[in-house]
């Protein structure tokens, strides 16, 4: 994930590994973490969550009827799906420098450009 480098000391990544990493286990992925940012004050909050899924498991888990369970298909490649659930509101406040970076980060997290299989 390409952010810019005065962002990327806030981000963290863990594996997903709560109840609700073991549904998407269950659904199909191959794997899934979570992103946390950390503020300049307090503690890390979830800004994002990253899925790999089969796409034949992504699709199949869709309800044109609910909300995506596992976020927005970012890239469809070779039989995957690379997607993300990112946030649905203004984390912090919005004329803080947190809040600008979220804002910088929202603006990066949908486009398949930000994303590379290589570091």
């Amino acid at each position: 994930m390409a952010v810019p480098a005065s962002i990327l000391p806030h981000l963290s990544v863990a594996p997903l590994t709560d109840t609700y990493g073991e549904v998407a286990k269950q659904e199909g992925a191959v794997a899934a973490a979570t992103v946390y940012y950390t503020p300049e004050i307090g503690q890390a909050t979830i800004f994002m969550t990253a899925y790999y899924f089969p796409a034949e498991s992504f699709d199949a888990a869709q309800n044109p009827q609910e909300p995506p369970p596992f976020g927005q298909p970012v890239i469809r490649s070779q039989g995957y799906v690379f997607s993300i659930a990112g946030p649905t509101d203004m984390i912090f406040d919005p004329d803080s420098q947190d809040g600008r970076n979220i804002s910088t980060l929202y603006d990066l997290i949908y486009q398949s450009e930000t994303y590379s299989q290589n570091p």
